[in-house]
């Protein structure tokens, strides 16, 4: 019997990434796994490495460097002038699992993206704890962005890192 019985799968109005729950595996997702001298591999958490519903995504290091997953072509997405909230669920399986997220487009990722999101455009490095722990943020753009959008979640450590239940919303709906 697992420690922890998964949730329903979240399902929230208005929700701008599709399949971030995992409930359809990895489908509006891409990978990569072979990014500064790393090697990561990729699957579908179930049991105890889910947050809620069936699936999650699951990061497994086969030797550290970066390797991660976003949103693929077809689930782009472009953002208006708003606040939004950006949520997910982390858990780190094994020793020394970090992670970093950011958002990407248009050439510029992260902290180059600071003109048009002001502020929640992503979260440097961090470890990531044994246990489902919330993420959220506040996402706040300046100005329009075209569809070219992507969300990017990183590994950059060891262990599996578990991802599930992203969402990102207006907050003024």
């Amino acid at each position: 019997v697992p420690a922890h019985t998964p949730a329903p799968a979240v399902e929230v109005s208005g929700n701008l990434v599709k399949n971030g729950d995992f409930e359809e595996g990895m489908r509006y997702w891409r990978t990569w796994g072979t990014w500064d001298g790393g090697s990561y591999t990729f699957s579908s958490g179930s049991g105890e490495d889910v947050y809620s519903g069936n699936g999650s995504m699951a990061i497994v290091s086969q030797k550290r460097g970066r390797g991660g997953f976003f949103t693929a072509p077809e689930a782009r997405f472009g953002l208006k002038q708003a606040a939004y909230r950006l949520t997910f669920y982390v858990r780190g399986k094994g020793e020394g699992v970090r992670m970093f997220w950011q958002f990407e487009g248009g050439g510029k990722e992260g902290a180059g993206l600071s003109d048009v999101i002001t502020s929640g455009w992503g979260e440097g490095r961090f470890d990531v704890p044994a246990a489902w722990t919330k993420k959220e943020y506040r996402v706040t753009v300046a100005r329009d962005v075209d569809p070219v959008m992507m969300l990017y979640f990183y590994s950059v450590g060891e262990g599996t890192l578990l991802i599930d239940a992203i969402t990102l919303v207006r907050e003024d709906g």
